[in-house]
């Protein structure tokens, strides 16, 4: 049997209670402490998007052994983007305090502060088994030390470490990055070298015709740079536009390099 607010107000199933926590069938809880991830107790917090927080109740609940709890998102909350997770059944017999994690999914920055409503109990009336296991029994102090010891160790100041994610992603992009650019630069540098050299020594078969040389150097350029962006594109990388001018800058000097190099070896002309 769900119980009502005024059936929970009577029974004294929750300590320190406000007076405008009482719904027709639940109880609102307020915020009694906030800490951010860094540990720091806070009255008030403005929450990120994407940011977490625990958040830990003002009021006790107090349980007997035939009536358990229920804790629920309030649906005013998630219409500010804001989630409360670290939620479920309160067992029988239990005593202490409620504490729940604070996410942030919104766009905006959401203010929160002392006293104010972030989780909606329910209660049930049933049964109990003969033999039910006992509630866990703990201290205010030692809760509270609990939920911060496990908020420090082991919660993000982002929903799923984002920040960590995207940096993770970046990192890894970063070195696919530098691995193609070696490679090649590498064989882009084997190829100028190789073009210097064949332009160099001329290219003549006997009685064919063949290109001249400056028609062979523009035609192995630009299969050079063309191949050079086919791969980079295939590779996922973007953004090599900076990369391609320098190598067909180096192309441009090989060019020249190679056409002062047969100057030099026909020497000066004779009279």
């Amino acid at each position: 049997m769900l119980l009502s607010g005024d059936e929970i107000r009577n029974r004294g199933l929750i300590q320190n209670a406000l007076a405008d926590g009482y719904r027709a069938a639940s109880y609102d809880l307020h915020v009694g402490r906030i800490f951010p991830v860094s540990g720091d107790e806070r009255n008030s917090f403005v929450l990120k998007p994407q940011g977490t927080l625990l958040v830990i109740s003002r009021e006790r609940i107090q349980l007997p052994k035939n009536v358990a709890g229920y804790a629920t998102v309030r649906t005013r909350l998630c219409q500010d983007g804001i989630l409360a997770i670290n939620i479920g059944i309160i067992d029988p017999e239990y005593q202490g305090l409620v504490s729940s994690y604070l996410i942030n999914f919104g766009k905006n920055d959401f203010a929160l502060s002392a006293d104010q409503p972030f989780l909606r109990l329910g209660f049930h009336e049933f049964t109990p088994s003969k033999n039910p296991l006992p509630a866990p029994t703990v201290s205010d102090n030692e809760y509270v030390r609990t939920r911060k010891g496990e908020a420090v160790a082991f919660m993000s100041e982002t929903f799923l470490d984002l920040e960590g994610t995207v940096k993770k992603v970046a990192d890894k992009i970063l070195d696919e990055w530098k691995n193609g650019l070696i490679k090649w630069a590498a064989l882009a540098g084997v190829t100028i070298t190789l073009l210097a050299f064949g332009v160099t020594l001329g290219v003549t078969y006997s009685g064919r015709e063949v290109p001249s040389k400056e028609q062979l150097k523009a035609e192995l350029t630009r299969e050079i740079v063309d191949e050079t962006k086919q791969q980079l594109k295939a590779e996922g990388l973007k953004d090599f536009e900076d990369r391609i001018k320098k190598l067909e800058q180096e192309v441009r000097e090989a060019k020249q390099k190679a056409s002062a190099q047969q100057g030099a070896a026909s020497g000066p002309s004779k009279p």
